[in-house]
């Protein structure tokens, strides 16, 4: 599905994989607290839902998220595009001495 596509391009990149399958676990990929947020905010800021990180914990395949979503956002929903983020040389923003 659309939010499975989705979900999985955010797994793909928080976690480094190169694959991830509908029925892997987000933790057992390497996926831990601090990446969940990641998630969730990814998430929130794409899709209209209220998902929170204790859902992610309870469901942590994107087979079982992906319904989850659904259920929660409607059928009719899809991801928007979205541009990338684009990771900035630290040294461009130190102040000039």
């Amino acid at each position: 599905t659309p939010i499975e596509k989705f979900l999985a391009a955010v797994w793909e990149k928080l976690l480094g994989q190169t694959r991830v399958s509908v029925h892997d676990d987000f933790f057992e990929l390497g996926g831990h607290s601090l990446l969940a947020t990641q998630v969730i905010s990814r998430i929130q800021v794409l899709l209209p839902s209220e998902l929170s990180i204790r859902q992610l914990f309870e469901k942590p395949t994107i087979a079982e998220l992906s319904v989850l979503l659904e259920t929660v956002i409607g059928d009719h929903s899809k991801p928007v595009d979205h541009p990338a983020v684009v990771r900035l040389q630290r040294d461009r923003f130190r102040s000039p001495r």
